[in-house]
């Protein structure tokens, strides 16, 4: 399931990076705009902030995560995140880094838009049992969803997703998404 996973979640990053590039072969400034053909009003579209900084709670990293993310062109972002929780209890610590690299698909096009999300959560774990016990591990997770973001023009963001987890464990989360687009 973990080289599945890997090879799903590769394929879609090779695909997206591939569309991008053609993007910017095709066009090099990369910013799209539409006509309305009712005023003469240009309006353009997310692409020309590309970049986003985010905290997402309760989503794909878990309690929490701080990620980037990357319009390569309207419809597609790629990104990153990474979180981390450290427990202690008596002499027992148990450490874990979760980094999720997904891509999203935007439906629509403007402030208000519907997308769809893939990827996989990369996950490392490390703890001690006794004073005298190290235990480490790694792993993959697969991360589908859906939702709802709102990307204003002075740059606010907000995104609200369920997602589904798949992986040795499976499950279904909510994450709701605040951040800066630039």
């Amino acid at each position: 399931m973990k080289r599945l996973t890997f090879f799903l979640t590769a394929l879609l990053f090779s695909f997206a990076i591939e569309i991008g590039a053609e993007a910017a072969e095709n066009n090099p400034n990369i910013l799209v705009t539409s006509q309305d053909h009712n005023s003469d009003q240009e309006n353009e579209v997310s692409m020309a902030r590309r970049h986003n900084l985010s905290t997402e709670l309760l989503g794909r990293g878990g309690l929490y995560s701080f990620n980037y993310d990357y319009l390569l062109k309207d419809e597609l972002a790629l990104g990153l995140g990474i979180s981390n929780y450290s427990i202690s209890v008596a002499d027992k610590k148990v450490s874990t880094y979760i980094i999720p690299v997904y891509a999203n698909y935007y439906f629509l096009e403007g402030n208000h838009r519907v997308f769809a999300t893939a990827g996989t959560n990369i996950i490392f774990a490390s703890g001690n049992l006794n004073q005298d016990s190290q235990i480490s591990g790694s792993g993959l997770a697969g991360v589908v969803g859906g939702g709802y973001e709102y990307r204003s023009d002075d740059g606010f963001l907000f995104r609200a997703s369920p997602y589904a987890f798949f992986g040795k464990a499976s499950g279904v989360w909510l994450g709701l998404s605040f951040g800066y687009s630039i």
